[in-house]
C-alpha cells in the first residue's frame, strides 16, 4: 500500500495524514500494528512524499477552492456516499462539489463501492479515483468474538450501525424510526457499534 501511495503522490505534491482505522468485528480488514504504521511513515519519508490529504466536506470545499490560487495540489478522500449530504440546504453542497470535483488530482476511496456512488451521484472521473483500502488483511478470524460482544437475542432481526457516533452520520434518524419499525417487527433490535463525540 505504501509503494501505490509513493506511486500515486509523485504524480501529485502534498502532505500525507496517516488515519488509524478502526477494527471492526468479523470485517476482513484489522488494526495495523504500531511498528507497521511507522514503517508506512518511513517509507513515505524515505521517499519524499509531499502531499495534502482531506476528508472533511467542508474543508475539502473551501481548501480546494483556495487551492487554485495557492496553486498547491489537492488530494480528496472519500470514506462512503455523498448522497445524504448532497441533500442538506436545497442541495446547495451538490452544486458546490460538482463545481470543485475537477480541482483535485485524485480522489481516494476505500473501496469499490464508495467509487461506483462517487461516479453516479458525484460524476467524479474514473481516472481521479483509486481505490486503497483502510486496515491491512486479516490473517486468521478471531474466535468467539461475535458470541463474547453479541447480545443474546435469539432468531430476532437486526437493525446493525457500525459508525463514528457523530451528528453528520445519522444515527439519531434510526433511532427516532425504531418505534415505527417495531409496531411492523415487533421483535427488531438495534445494534448500534462506535465511538464519538455525540
Amino acid at each position: 500500500d505504501a509503494e501505490n501511495l509513493v506511486k500515486l503522490c509523485r504524480q501529485v505534491p502534498a502532505k500525507v495524514n496517516i488515519i488509524e482505522y478502526n477494527p471492526i468485528d468479523n470485517a476482513r480488514f484489522m488494526k495495523a500494528k504500531d511498528k507497521q504504521i511507522q514503517e508506512f511513515e518511513t517509507y513515505l519519508k524515505k521517499n519524499n512524499v509531499d502531499v495534502i490529504l482531506m476528508s472533511g466536506f467542508s474543508e475539502k470545499l473551501l481548501v480546494t477552492f483556495l487551492s487554485l490560487f495557492f496553486k498547491i495540489p489537492v488530494v480528496w478522500i472519500e470514506y462512503g456516499s455523498l448522497r445524504t449530504i448532497f441533500t442538506r440546504l436545497l442541495y446547495l453542497p451538490k452544486v458546490l462539489y460538482r463545481l470543485t470535483k475537477d480541482i483535485p488530482k485524485a480522489v481516494i476511496v476505500p473501496s469499490k463501492n464508495t467509487m461506483q456512488n462517487l461516479i453516479v451521484d458525484a460524476r467524479i472521473s474514473l481516472s481521479k479515483l483509486h481505490v486503497i483500502p483502510c486496515g491491512t488483511k486479516m490473517i486468521k478470524q478471531k474466535s468467539n468474538t461475535k458470541s463474547k460482544f453479541m447480545p443474546k437475542w435469539g432468531n430476532a432481526f437486526v437493525i446493525g450501525n457500525i459508525s463514528r457516533l457523530t451528528r453528520e452520520k445519522g444515527q439519531d434518524y434510526l433511532i427516532r424510526s425504531m418505534p415505527l419499525v417495531r409496531k411492523k417487527i415487533p421483535s427488531i433490535r438495534m445494534l448500534l457499534v462506535g465511538d464519538g463525540p455525540d
